[in-house]
Protein backbone atom coordinates (compact mmCIF):
# COMPACT_ATOMS: atom_id res chain seq x y z
CA UNK A 1 0.00 0.00 0.00
CA UNK A 2 2.88 2.55 0.67
CA UNK A 3 4.14 1.85 -3.21
CA UNK A 4 0.68 3.19 -4.07
CA UNK A 5 0.33 6.16 -1.80
CA UNK A 6 4.15 6.80 -2.44
CA UNK A 7 3.49 7.06 -6.71
CA UNK A 8 0.28 9.18 -6.36
CA UNK A 9 2.25 11.69 -4.45
CA UNK A 10 5.06 11.78 -7.30
CA UNK A 11 2.48 12.11 -9.77
CA UNK A 12 0.76 14.58 -7.90
CA UNK A 13 4.03 16.47 -7.18
CA UNK A 14 5.39 16.21 -10.76
CA UNK A 15 2.20 17.78 -12.16
CA UNK A 16 2.24 20.61 -10.04
CA UNK A 17 5.51 21.50 -10.70
CA UNK A 18 5.67 20.91 -14.29
CA UNK A 19 5.48 24.68 -16.43
CA UNK A 20 5.98 24.77 -19.90
CA UNK A 21 7.70 28.15 -20.00
CA UNK A 22 9.25 30.66 -17.46
CA UNK A 23 6.39 32.45 -15.71
CA UNK A 24 5.75 35.97 -16.12
CA UNK A 25 7.93 38.83 -14.76
CA UNK A 26 7.09 42.54 -13.69
CA UNK A 27 4.04 42.11 -15.69
CA UNK A 28 5.50 40.93 -18.66
CA UNK A 29 5.63 37.15 -20.30
CA UNK A 30 7.30 36.83 -23.61
CA UNK A 31 6.08 34.08 -25.71
CA UNK A 32 7.63 35.15 -28.72
CA UNK A 33 9.84 31.82 -28.96
CA UNK A 34 6.91 29.78 -27.89
CA UNK A 35 5.58 26.85 -29.85
CA UNK A 36 1.75 26.47 -29.53
CA UNK A 37 2.11 23.14 -30.87
CA UNK A 38 2.96 22.54 -27.02
CA UNK A 39 -0.21 23.03 -25.99
CA UNK A 40 -1.95 26.39 -23.86
CA UNK A 41 0.49 28.56 -21.74
CA UNK A 42 -1.00 29.10 -18.07
CA UNK A 43 -0.37 32.77 -17.25
CA UNK A 44 1.37 32.05 -13.86
CA UNK A 45 3.70 34.79 -12.50
CA UNK A 46 3.84 38.54 -11.69
CA UNK A 47 0.93 40.64 -12.77
CA UNK A 48 0.67 44.33 -12.36
CA UNK A 49 -1.70 45.47 -10.04
CA UNK A 50 -2.72 48.76 -8.78
CA UNK A 51 0.61 49.94 -8.76
CA UNK A 52 2.45 47.25 -7.63
CA UNK A 53 2.94 43.29 -7.87
CA UNK A 54 1.33 40.14 -7.21
CA UNK A 55 1.52 36.92 -7.97
CA UNK A 56 -0.79 34.80 -9.70
CA UNK A 57 -2.70 32.64 -8.72
CA UNK A 58 -3.33 35.45 -6.13
CA UNK A 59 -5.26 35.42 -2.91
CA UNK A 60 -5.47 38.55 -1.08
CA UNK A 61 -7.03 38.83 2.64
CA UNK A 62 -7.22 41.07 5.38
CA UNK A 63 -7.02 45.13 3.55
CA UNK A 64 -4.64 43.86 0.77
CA UNK A 65 -7.62 44.45 -1.78
CA UNK A 66 -8.50 47.91 -0.44
CA UNK A 67 -11.39 46.66 2.22
CA UNK A 68 -11.56 44.61 5.30
CA UNK A 69 -11.26 41.12 6.00
CA UNK A 70 -10.41 40.24 2.19
CA UNK A 71 -13.10 42.55 0.19
CA UNK A 72 -11.82 45.03 -2.09
CA UNK A 73 -11.01 45.01 -5.81
CA UNK A 74 -8.00 45.89 -8.22
CA UNK A 75 -7.17 44.82 -11.53
CA UNK A 76 -4.19 42.48 -13.00
CA UNK A 77 -2.60 43.72 -15.68
CA UNK A 78 -0.46 41.35 -17.92
CA UNK A 79 1.63 41.86 -21.29
CA UNK A 80 2.15 39.01 -23.39
CA UNK A 81 4.28 39.11 -26.46
CA UNK A 82 3.20 36.65 -29.22
CA UNK A 83 4.89 34.65 -31.78
CA UNK A 84 4.84 35.38 -35.43
CA UNK A 85 2.70 34.15 -36.77
CA UNK A 86 0.08 32.69 -34.29
CA UNK A 87 -3.11 31.16 -34.59
CA UNK A 88 -6.11 32.43 -33.61
CA UNK A 89 -5.93 32.62 -29.54
CA UNK A 90 -8.33 31.82 -26.99
CA UNK A 91 -8.47 32.62 -23.42
CA UNK A 92 -9.53 30.12 -20.80
CA UNK A 93 -10.30 31.74 -17.55
CA UNK A 94 -11.99 29.88 -14.70
CA UNK A 95 -13.24 31.19 -11.23
CA UNK A 96 -12.14 34.77 -9.46
CA UNK A 97 -13.28 35.70 -6.11
CA UNK A 98 -15.89 36.85 -6.23
CA UNK A 99 -16.85 38.61 -9.47
CA UNK A 100 -14.38 39.56 -12.85
CA UNK A 101 -13.91 41.46 -16.31
CA UNK A 102 -11.79 40.65 -19.04
CA UNK A 103 -10.46 43.62 -21.26
CA UNK A 104 -8.06 42.45 -24.12
CA UNK A 105 -6.09 45.51 -25.55
CA UNK A 106 -9.25 47.43 -24.37
CA UNK A 107 -12.03 45.57 -25.30
CA UNK A 108 -14.15 43.81 -23.18
CA UNK A 109 -14.01 40.09 -23.45
CA UNK A 110 -15.68 38.14 -20.64
CA UNK A 111 -17.03 38.84 -17.48
CA UNK A 112 -18.74 36.79 -14.52
CA UNK A 113 -21.50 38.56 -12.08
CA UNK A 114 -20.50 42.30 -12.29
CA UNK A 115 -17.06 43.66 -11.13
CA UNK A 116 -16.25 47.22 -9.81
CA UNK A 117 -13.78 49.34 -8.98
CA UNK A 118 -16.25 50.04 -5.69
CA UNK A 119 -16.50 46.33 -4.45
CA UNK A 120 -19.72 47.22 -2.42
CA UNK A 121 -21.48 47.27 -5.82
CA UNK A 122 -19.95 43.37 -6.70
CA UNK A 123 -22.58 41.05 -8.16
CA UNK A 124 -21.10 37.95 -7.10
CA UNK A 125 -21.14 34.78 -9.70
CA UNK A 126 -19.10 32.28 -11.23
CA UNK A 127 -18.99 31.51 -14.85
CA UNK A 128 -15.88 30.10 -15.96
CA UNK A 129 -15.21 30.05 -19.78
CA UNK A 130 -12.94 30.79 -22.70
CA UNK A 131 -13.17 33.56 -25.25
CA UNK A 132 -11.79 34.20 -28.86
CA UNK A 133 -9.12 37.32 -28.32
CA UNK A 134 -8.15 39.66 -30.86
CA UNK A 135 -5.30 39.25 -33.35
CA UNK A 136 -1.90 41.22 -32.08
CA UNK A 137 1.57 41.00 -32.23
CA UNK A 138 1.15 42.21 -28.11
CA UNK A 139 -1.71 41.24 -25.95
CA UNK A 140 -2.86 43.17 -23.17
CA UNK A 141 -4.87 41.61 -20.78
CA UNK A 142 -6.63 43.67 -17.49
CA UNK A 143 -8.63 41.27 -15.45
CA UNK A 144 -10.33 43.31 -12.79
CA UNK A 145 -11.65 41.36 -9.23
CA UNK A 146 -13.97 42.63 -6.87
CA UNK A 147 -15.24 40.87 -3.87
CA UNK A 148 -17.75 41.68 -1.58
CA UNK A 149 -19.08 37.96 0.06
CA UNK A 150 -16.05 36.03 0.52
CA UNK A 151 -13.01 35.79 2.82
CA UNK A 152 -10.49 35.98 0.29
CA UNK A 153 -10.05 37.71 -2.92
CA UNK A 154 -8.07 37.60 -5.82
CA UNK A 155 -7.30 36.05 -9.12
CA UNK A 156 -7.41 32.25 -7.66
CA UNK A 157 -7.54 30.33 -11.07
CA UNK A 158 -4.66 30.85 -13.68
CA UNK A 159 -6.12 31.91 -16.92
CA UNK A 160 -4.41 30.21 -19.95
CA UNK A 161 -3.48 31.62 -23.23
CA UNK A 162 -3.30 28.47 -26.17
CA UNK A 163 -5.09 27.99 -29.93
CA UNK A 164 -8.71 29.19 -29.53
CA UNK A 165 -9.71 25.65 -30.95
CA UNK A 166 -7.59 24.13 -28.35
CA UNK A 167 -8.83 26.12 -25.61
CA UNK A 168 -12.49 24.94 -26.70
CA UNK A 169 -11.53 21.58 -27.06
CA UNK A 170 -10.10 21.32 -23.17
CA UNK A 171 -13.52 23.45 -22.02
CA UNK A 172 -15.52 20.73 -23.72
CA UNK A 173 -13.74 17.81 -22.63
CA UNK A 174 -13.60 18.81 -18.85
CA UNK A 175 -17.12 20.00 -19.02
CA UNK A 176 -17.52 16.49 -20.43
CA UNK A 177 -15.37 14.56 -17.70
CA UNK A 178 -17.06 16.28 -14.79
CA UNK A 179 -20.50 15.67 -16.21
CA UNK A 180 -19.63 11.71 -16.87
CA UNK A 181 -18.45 11.62 -13.19
CA UNK A 182 -21.47 12.87 -12.48
CA UNK A 183 -23.65 11.52 -13.98
CA UNK A 184 -21.97 7.85 -13.15
CA UNK A 185 -22.04 8.90 -9.27
CA UNK A 186 -25.56 9.49 -9.86
CA UNK A 187 -26.39 6.35 -11.34
CA UNK A 188 -24.54 4.43 -8.52
CA UNK A 189 -26.41 6.03 -6.43
CA UNK A 190 -30.14 5.80 -7.81
CA UNK A 191 -29.06 1.74 -8.08
CA UNK A 192 -27.68 1.37 -4.75
CA UNK A 193 -30.84 3.22 -3.22
CA UNK A 194 -33.14 1.03 -5.61
CA UNK A 195 -31.52 -2.25 -4.32
CA UNK A 196 -32.18 -0.90 -0.70
CA UNK A 197 -35.98 -0.79 -1.64
CA UNK A 198 -36.02 -4.70 -2.88
CA UNK A 199 -33.76 -5.67 0.71
CA UNK A 200 -34.45 -2.87 3.35
CA UNK A 201 -31.82 -5.35 5.04
CA UNK A 202 -29.11 -4.25 3.07
CA UNK A 203 -28.01 -0.83 4.39
CA UNK A 204 -24.23 -0.63 3.07
CA UNK A 205 -26.72 -0.23 -0.35
CA UNK A 206 -28.63 2.68 1.12
CA UNK A 207 -25.30 4.14 2.87
CA UNK A 208 -23.36 4.03 -0.26
CA UNK A 209 -26.32 5.37 -2.35
CA UNK A 210 -26.16 8.42 0.18
CA UNK A 211 -22.35 8.53 -0.23
CA UNK A 212 -22.56 8.80 -4.46
CA UNK A 213 -24.97 11.16 -4.02
CA UNK A 214 -23.29 13.66 -2.11
CA UNK A 215 -20.15 12.81 -4.24
CA UNK A 216 -21.54 13.16 -6.99
CA UNK A 217 -22.94 16.76 -6.66
CA UNK A 218 -19.69 18.01 -6.04
CA UNK A 219 -17.99 17.76 -9.70
CA UNK A 220 -21.30 20.43 -10.32
CA UNK A 221 -20.10 22.90 -7.68
CA UNK A 222 -16.56 22.81 -7.89
CA UNK A 223 -14.18 23.34 -11.09
CA UNK A 224 -16.29 24.25 -14.15
CA UNK A 225 -19.30 24.94 -12.01
CA UNK A 226 -21.03 22.97 -14.47
CA UNK A 227 -24.34 23.32 -12.64
CA UNK A 228 -24.70 27.22 -13.13
CA UNK A 229 -24.15 26.33 -16.58
CA UNK A 230 -26.95 23.44 -16.27
CA UNK A 231 -28.92 25.84 -14.30
CA UNK A 232 -27.95 29.89 -15.45
CA UNK A 233 -30.49 31.27 -13.18
CA UNK A 234 -29.43 29.14 -10.17
CA UNK A 235 -28.13 32.18 -7.20
CA UNK A 236 -24.98 32.14 -6.24
CA UNK A 237 -25.70 31.98 -2.50
CA UNK A 238 -26.85 28.35 -3.37
CA UNK A 239 -24.02 27.04 -5.39
CA UNK A 240 -21.40 28.30 -2.22
CA UNK A 241 -23.54 26.59 0.09
CA UNK A 242 -23.74 23.49 -2.12
CA UNK A 243 -19.78 23.23 -2.75
CA UNK A 244 -19.71 23.51 0.94
CA UNK A 245 -22.11 20.85 1.82
CA UNK A 246 -20.40 18.35 -0.67
CA UNK A 247 -16.88 19.00 1.63
CA UNK A 248 -18.44 18.36 4.74
CA UNK A 249 -20.93 16.18 4.33
CA UNK A 250 -18.52 13.42 2.45
CA UNK A 251 -17.15 12.35 5.65
CA UNK A 252 -20.38 11.70 7.81
CA UNK A 253 -21.74 9.29 4.57
CA UNK A 254 -17.95 7.75 4.34
CA UNK A 255 -18.30 6.94 8.50
CA UNK A 256 -21.79 5.40 8.29
CA UNK A 257 -21.06 3.49 4.78
CA UNK A 258 -17.62 1.75 6.35
CA UNK A 259 -20.00 1.36 9.88
CA UNK A 260 -22.29 -0.46 7.72
CA UNK A 261 -20.23 -2.29 5.79
CA UNK A 262 -18.29 -3.51 8.75
CA UNK A 263 -20.18 -3.61 11.63
CA UNK A 264 -19.00 -2.63 14.95
CA UNK A 265 -15.62 -1.67 13.38
CA UNK A 266 -16.10 1.52 15.68
CA UNK A 267 -17.51 1.88 18.96
CA UNK A 268 -20.44 4.22 19.78
CA UNK A 269 -18.01 7.20 21.34
CA UNK A 270 -15.68 7.23 18.16
CA UNK A 271 -18.40 7.13 15.88
CA UNK A 272 -20.06 10.20 17.20
CA UNK A 273 -16.60 11.70 17.54
CA UNK A 274 -16.33 10.97 13.78
CA UNK A 275 -19.77 12.20 12.66
CA UNK A 276 -21.10 14.59 14.75
CA UNK A 277 -18.42 17.66 13.81
CA UNK A 278 -18.64 17.43 10.11
CA UNK A 279 -22.45 17.46 10.52
CA UNK A 280 -22.75 20.88 13.01
CA UNK A 281 -20.58 22.19 9.77
CA UNK A 282 -23.38 20.74 7.34
CA UNK A 283 -25.81 22.60 9.28
CA UNK A 284 -23.64 25.38 9.72
CA UNK A 285 -23.72 25.84 5.75
CA UNK A 286 -27.43 25.71 5.98
CA UNK A 287 -28.14 28.43 8.01
CA UNK A 288 -25.25 30.69 8.21
CA UNK A 289 -24.63 34.29 6.39
CA UNK A 290 -22.93 33.64 3.66
CA UNK A 291 -19.81 35.43 4.37
CA UNK A 292 -19.86 33.78 7.76
CA UNK A 293 -20.10 30.02 5.72
CA UNK A 294 -16.74 31.13 4.00
CA UNK A 295 -15.08 31.67 6.86
CA UNK A 296 -16.09 28.75 8.86
CA UNK A 297 -14.13 26.44 6.31
CA UNK A 298 -10.94 27.75 8.25
CA UNK A 299 -12.16 26.13 11.20
CA UNK A 300 -13.21 22.95 9.40
CA UNK A 301 -9.85 22.20 8.47
CA UNK A 302 -8.54 21.51 12.19
CA UNK A 303 -11.32 19.19 12.59
CA UNK A 304 -11.36 17.46 9.00
CA UNK A 305 -7.58 16.53 8.43
CA UNK A 306 -7.50 14.34 11.30
CA UNK A 307 -10.60 12.96 11.28
CA UNK A 308 -9.56 11.88 8.02
CA UNK A 309 -6.12 10.53 9.33
CA UNK A 310 -7.93 8.95 12.08
CA UNK A 311 -10.61 7.32 9.82
CA UNK A 312 -8.61 6.00 7.02
CA UNK A 313 -5.58 4.28 9.53
CA UNK A 314 -8.35 3.03 11.98
CA UNK A 315 -10.52 1.38 9.06
CA UNK A 316 -6.88 0.34 7.12
CA UNK A 317 -5.44 -1.26 10.36
CA UNK A 318 -8.62 -3.61 11.59
CA UNK A 319 -9.23 -4.40 7.48
CA UNK A 320 -6.44 -5.17 6.38
CA UNK A 321 -5.30 -9.14 5.91
CA UNK A 322 -8.43 -10.12 5.65
CA UNK A 323 -10.14 -11.37 2.36
CA UNK A 324 -12.09 -9.83 -0.07
CA UNK A 325 -10.88 -6.04 1.11
CA UNK A 326 -8.15 -4.98 -1.10
CA UNK A 327 -10.50 -2.60 -3.22
CA UNK A 328 -11.89 -0.31 0.29
CA UNK A 329 -8.04 -1.04 1.69
CA UNK A 330 -7.22 1.31 -2.21
CA UNK A 331 -10.21 3.45 -2.46
CA UNK A 332 -9.54 4.38 1.70
CA UNK A 333 -6.18 5.65 0.38
CA UNK A 334 -7.14 7.44 -2.43
CA UNK A 335 -10.12 8.93 -0.47
CA UNK A 336 -7.49 9.50 2.17
CA UNK A 337 -5.41 11.43 0.01
CA UNK A 338 -7.62 13.57 -2.27
CA UNK A 339 -9.61 14.77 0.71
CA UNK A 340 -6.49 16.15 2.22
CA UNK A 341 -5.30 17.39 -0.71
CA UNK A 342 -8.47 19.06 -1.38
CA UNK A 343 -8.84 20.39 1.69
CA UNK A 344 -4.68 22.11 1.61
CA UNK A 345 -6.21 23.55 -1.98
CA UNK A 346 -9.37 24.96 -0.28
CA UNK A 347 -7.65 26.55 2.47
CA UNK A 348 -5.22 28.04 -0.16
CA UNK A 349 -2.37 25.99 1.54
CA UNK A 350 -1.60 23.96 -1.51
CA UNK A 351 -2.89 24.67 -5.32
CA UNK A 352 -3.06 21.02 -6.17
CA UNK A 353 -6.57 22.18 -7.67
CA UNK A 354 -9.70 20.15 -7.01
CA UNK A 355 -8.86 16.69 -6.89
CA UNK A 356 -11.45 15.41 -4.55
CA UNK A 357 -14.55 14.46 -6.87
CA UNK A 358 -12.38 12.35 -9.12
CA UNK A 359 -10.56 10.29 -5.77
CA UNK A 360 -14.62 10.02 -4.25
CA UNK A 361 -15.46 9.11 -7.62
CA UNK A 362 -12.72 6.09 -7.88
CA UNK A 363 -13.45 5.68 -4.30
CA UNK A 364 -16.91 4.89 -4.88
CA UNK A 365 -16.28 3.05 -8.19
CA UNK A 366 -14.17 0.84 -5.84
CA UNK A 367 -16.82 0.27 -3.53
CA UNK A 368 -19.27 -1.10 -5.78
CA UNK A 369 -16.61 -3.30 -7.27
CA UNK A 370 -16.31 -4.89 -3.48
CA UNK A 371 -19.78 -4.62 -2.49
CA UNK A 372 -20.57 -6.55 -5.82
CA UNK A 373 -17.79 -8.97 -5.66
CA UNK A 374 -19.07 -9.62 -1.95
CA UNK A 375 -22.66 -10.09 -3.34
CA UNK A 376 -22.56 -12.42 -5.83
CA UNK A 377 -20.23 -14.41 -3.17
CA UNK A 378 -23.38 -14.39 -1.16
CA UNK A 379 -25.47 -15.53 -3.80
CA UNK A 380 -23.02 -18.51 -4.56
CA UNK A 381 -23.66 -19.41 -0.93
CA UNK A 382 -26.75 -18.79 -1.07
CA UNK A 383 -27.85 -21.33 -3.94
CA UNK A 384 -25.08 -23.42 -2.61
CA UNK A 385 -27.80 -23.58 0.63
CA UNK A 386 -30.65 -23.49 -1.74
CA UNK A 387 -29.76 -27.18 -3.37
CA UNK A 388 -28.75 -28.33 -0.05
CA UNK A 389 -32.50 -27.24 1.62
CA UNK A 390 -34.01 -28.51 -1.31
CA UNK A 391 -32.26 -31.90 -1.10
CA UNK A 392 -33.65 -32.17 2.39
CA UNK A 393 -36.78 -30.91 1.76
CA UNK A 394 -37.43 -33.45 -0.60
CA UNK A 395 -35.88 -36.18 1.65
CA UNK A 396 -38.36 -34.51 4.37
CA UNK A 397 -41.36 -35.17 2.55
CA UNK A 398 -40.22 -38.30 1.19
CA UNK A 399 -40.08 -39.63 4.51
CA UNK A 400 -43.72 -38.04 5.44
CA UNK A 401 -44.93 -40.04 2.68
CA UNK A 402 -43.62 -43.31 3.31
CA UNK A 403 -44.40 -42.79 7.67
CA UNK A 404 -48.19 -41.68 6.40
CA UNK A 405 -48.36 -44.84 4.09
CA UNK A 406 -47.09 -47.07 6.65
CA UNK A 407 -49.78 -45.93 9.07
CA UNK A 408 -52.26 -46.15 6.60
CA UNK A 409 -51.00 -50.08 5.79
CA UNK A 410 -51.22 -50.15 9.47
CA UNK A 411 -54.99 -49.06 9.71
CA UNK A 412 -55.69 -51.73 6.65
CA UNK A 413 -54.35 -54.40 8.87
CA UNK A 414 -56.20 -53.81 11.84
CA UNK A 415 -59.80 -52.99 9.60
CA UNK A 416 -58.88 -56.72 8.44
CA UNK A 417 -59.00 -57.84 12.13
CA UNK A 418 -62.57 -57.35 12.84
CA UNK A 419 -65.85 -58.22 11.64
CA UNK A 420 -67.76 -55.15 12.38
CA UNK A 421 -68.90 -53.64 9.24
CA UNK A 422 -68.66 -50.14 11.07
CA UNK A 423 -65.92 -50.43 12.43
CA UNK A 424 -65.26 -51.26 8.98
CA UNK A 425 -66.30 -48.79 7.44
CA UNK A 426 -64.34 -46.23 10.24
CA UNK A 427 -60.83 -47.97 9.57
CA UNK A 428 -61.86 -47.34 5.51
CA UNK A 429 -62.49 -43.80 5.83
CA UNK A 430 -59.33 -43.03 8.13
CA UNK A 431 -56.88 -44.82 6.06
CA UNK A 432 -58.53 -42.70 2.86
CA UNK A 433 -57.59 -39.31 4.67
CA UNK A 434 -54.51 -40.65 5.60
CA UNK A 435 -53.94 -41.40 1.69
CA UNK A 436 -55.00 -38.34 0.98
CA UNK A 437 -52.66 -36.11 3.07
CA UNK A 438 -49.86 -38.72 2.13
CA UNK A 439 -50.34 -38.15 -1.77
CA UNK A 440 -49.35 -34.64 -1.19
CA UNK A 441 -46.35 -35.10 0.03
CA UNK A 442 -45.37 -37.11 -3.16
CA UNK A 443 -46.63 -34.77 -5.25
CA UNK A 444 -44.18 -32.50 -3.26
CA UNK A 445 -41.44 -34.72 -3.31
CA UNK A 446 -41.06 -34.61 -6.69
CA UNK A 447 -41.21 -30.33 -6.98
CA UNK A 448 -38.44 -28.25 -7.05
CA UNK A 449 -37.84 -26.09 -3.80
CA UNK A 450 -40.84 -23.69 -3.40
CA UNK A 451 -42.42 -25.28 -5.80
CA UNK A 452 -46.26 -25.46 -5.48
CA UNK A 453 -48.47 -29.23 -6.09
CA UNK A 454 -50.61 -28.90 -9.11
CA UNK A 455 -54.15 -29.08 -6.87
CA UNK A 456 -56.04 -30.20 -10.43
CA UNK A 457 -53.47 -33.03 -10.85
CA UNK A 458 -52.98 -33.69 -7.47
CA UNK A 459 -57.27 -34.43 -7.36
CA UNK A 460 -57.63 -36.78 -9.83
CA UNK A 461 -55.09 -38.87 -8.51
CA UNK A 462 -56.70 -38.99 -5.42
CA UNK A 463 -59.97 -39.96 -7.23
CA UNK A 464 -57.68 -42.44 -9.24
CA UNK A 465 -57.07 -44.03 -5.02
CA UNK A 466 -60.80 -43.80 -4.63
CA UNK A 467 -61.97 -46.39 -7.24
CA UNK A 468 -63.70 -49.58 -5.92
CA UNK A 469 -61.04 -51.74 -4.40
CA UNK A 470 -62.63 -55.31 -5.93
CA UNK A 471 -62.50 -55.54 -9.92
CA UNK A 472 -65.99 -56.56 -10.46
CA UNK A 473 -67.04 -53.69 -8.82
CA UNK A 474 -64.95 -51.50 -10.59
CA UNK A 475 -66.38 -52.58 -13.90
CA UNK A 476 -69.90 -51.57 -12.70
CA UNK A 477 -69.23 -48.62 -11.96
CA UNK A 478 -69.09 -45.49 -14.42
CA UNK A 479 -66.48 -42.30 -13.18
CA UNK A 480 -67.15 -38.98 -14.71
CA UNK A 481 -64.41 -37.03 -13.65
CA UNK A 482 -63.21 -33.21 -14.50
CA UNK A 483 -60.68 -31.38 -12.61
CA UNK A 484 -59.22 -27.82 -13.49
CA UNK A 485 -55.53 -27.69 -13.51
CA UNK A 486 -54.65 -25.31 -10.25
CA UNK A 487 -51.80 -24.66 -8.14
CA UNK A 488 -52.07 -24.28 -4.44
CA UNK A 489 -49.95 -24.15 -1.32
CA UNK A 490 -49.64 -27.34 0.63
CA UNK A 491 -52.34 -26.50 3.49
CA UNK A 492 -54.89 -25.80 0.60
CA UNK A 493 -54.02 -29.00 -1.14
CA UNK A 494 -54.99 -30.76 2.07
CA UNK A 495 -57.79 -29.00 3.17
CA UNK A 496 -59.37 -29.42 -0.79
CA UNK A 497 -58.09 -33.41 -0.86
CA UNK A 498 -59.79 -33.84 2.13
CA UNK A 499 -63.09 -32.02 1.50
CA UNK A 500 -63.28 -34.17 -2.15
CA UNK A 501 -62.20 -37.71 0.09
CA UNK A 502 -64.97 -37.15 2.08
CA UNK A 503 -68.03 -36.50 -0.70
CA UNK A 504 -66.27 -38.83 -3.19
CA UNK A 505 -66.89 -41.65 0.80
CA UNK A 506 -70.42 -40.55 1.03
CA UNK A 507 -71.36 -40.78 -2.50
CA UNK A 508 -69.97 -44.43 -2.45
CA UNK A 509 -70.91 -45.61 0.59
CA UNK A 510 -75.06 -43.81 0.11
CA UNK A 511 -75.24 -44.13 -3.48
CA UNK A 512 -73.56 -46.63 -4.96
CA UNK A 513 -73.01 -49.72 -2.75
CA UNK A 514 -76.15 -50.96 -1.98
CA UNK A 515 -76.69 -51.34 -5.94
CA UNK A 516 -72.94 -52.39 -6.41
CA UNK A 517 -72.91 -50.09 -9.06
CA UNK A 518 -73.77 -46.64 -10.81
CA UNK A 519 -72.20 -43.88 -11.74
CA UNK A 520 -70.44 -41.20 -9.97
CA UNK A 521 -69.17 -38.12 -11.36
CA UNK A 522 -66.55 -35.39 -10.16
CA UNK A 523 -66.43 -32.00 -10.99
CA UNK A 524 -64.00 -29.33 -9.96
CA UNK A 525 -63.75 -25.72 -12.05
CA UNK A 526 -62.19 -22.21 -11.19
CA UNK A 527 -65.27 -20.34 -11.64
CA UNK A 528 -64.64 -16.29 -10.76
CA UNK A 529 -62.31 -16.80 -8.06
CA UNK A 530 -64.10 -19.33 -6.45
CA UNK A 531 -63.43 -23.09 -6.31
CA UNK A 532 -66.42 -25.41 -6.89
CA UNK A 533 -66.22 -28.76 -6.05
CA UNK A 534 -69.15 -30.99 -7.45
CA UNK A 535 -69.71 -35.49 -6.24
CA UNK A 536 -73.06 -36.19 -7.39
CA UNK A 537 -74.15 -40.27 -8.13
CA UNK A 538 -77.30 -41.60 -9.72
CA UNK A 539 -78.20 -43.62 -6.40
CA UNK A 540 -81.23 -42.66 -4.22
CA UNK A 541 -80.25 -38.86 -3.19
CA UNK A 542 -80.63 -37.49 0.23
CA UNK A 543 -83.20 -37.50 2.17
CA UNK A 544 -86.21 -34.59 1.79
CA UNK A 545 -85.34 -32.68 5.48
CA UNK A 546 -81.70 -33.57 5.33
CA UNK A 547 -79.60 -30.29 6.60
CA UNK A 548 -75.65 -30.91 5.89
CA UNK A 549 -74.87 -28.69 9.02
CA UNK A 550 -76.71 -30.60 11.29
CA UNK A 551 -75.40 -34.07 10.17
CA UNK A 552 -73.86 -35.97 13.06
CA UNK A 553 -71.50 -37.98 10.83
CA UNK A 554 -67.69 -37.47 11.08
CA UNK A 555 -67.10 -36.52 7.40
CA UNK A 556 -69.83 -33.98 7.02
CA UNK A 557 -68.75 -32.32 10.54
CA UNK A 558 -64.74 -32.40 9.34
CA UNK A 559 -66.25 -31.09 5.89
CA UNK A 560 -67.41 -27.97 7.77
CA UNK A 561 -64.66 -27.29 9.74
CA UNK A 562 -62.56 -26.96 6.72
CA UNK A 563 -65.19 -24.86 5.08
CA UNK A 564 -64.71 -22.28 7.69
CA UNK A 565 -61.02 -21.86 6.86
CA UNK A 566 -61.68 -21.14 3.32
CA UNK A 567 -64.81 -19.05 3.32
CA UNK A 568 -67.02 -22.16 1.99
CA UNK A 569 -70.30 -23.36 1.63
CA UNK A 570 -71.55 -26.51 1.49
CA UNK A 571 -75.19 -26.86 -0.37
CA UNK A 572 -77.08 -30.20 -1.24
CA UNK A 573 -78.52 -30.00 -5.03
CA UNK A 574 -81.65 -31.45 -5.92
CA UNK A 575 -81.53 -34.99 -7.81
CA UNK A 576 -82.14 -37.08 -9.48
CA UNK A 577 -79.41 -38.94 -7.39
CA UNK A 578 -77.47 -37.34 -4.62
CA UNK A 579 -75.24 -34.02 -5.70
CA UNK A 580 -73.75 -32.13 -3.40
CA UNK A 581 -71.70 -29.06 -4.06
CA UNK A 582 -68.71 -26.71 -2.16
CA UNK A 583 -68.11 -23.69 -3.00
CA UNK A 584 -64.85 -22.36 -1.63
CA UNK A 585 -62.53 -19.06 -1.88
CA UNK A 586 -60.23 -20.77 -4.47
CA UNK A 587 -56.29 -20.47 -3.22
CA UNK A 588 -53.48 -18.40 -4.83
CA UNK A 589 -51.93 -19.59 -7.66
CA UNK A 590 -47.90 -19.36 -7.86
CA UNK A 591 -46.11 -16.09 -6.64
Amino acid sequence: MSRYLGALILVLGLASCAQPVAPAVRGTLDLRNYDWGNGPVPLVGEWAFEGGWRSVPDRWTGTAGGGPDGRGSGTYVLTVRLPDPSPPLGLRYRTASTALRIKANGTVVAQAGVADKDYTKTVAAYAPGSVDLPEAQELVLEILVSNNVYRVGGLWSVPTLGPARVQSQNEWTEEAQALALATTLATIAFVSLLFFGFRPSEKTFTTLGIFAFVVGLRPLVTGQYDLVRLLPGIPFDLVIRLEYLTAFLPIPAAVLFFESAFRGIWGPKTRLALLVPSLVFALLAVVLPLDLLTRSIQFFYPVAIPTILFAVISLGLKIRGKPGNAGFLLGIAVLGITGLADSLSAGFFATSGSLIPWGLGLFVVLQVATLTQRLLESFKKNESLLVEKELLMREVHHRVKNSLQVVASLVSLQSHRTDDKTQKATFMALRQRITAIALVHEKLYGRGLGGKPDLGEYLVDLVRLQYPGDGLESRRVAWDVHIDPLQAGVDDCVDAGLILTELMSNAQKHGLRPRHGGRLSVDVRVVNGRLLMEVADDGPGFPEAFEPSQSKGLGFRLIQALLQRHEGILSVLPGPGGRVRVDLKAPPGPR
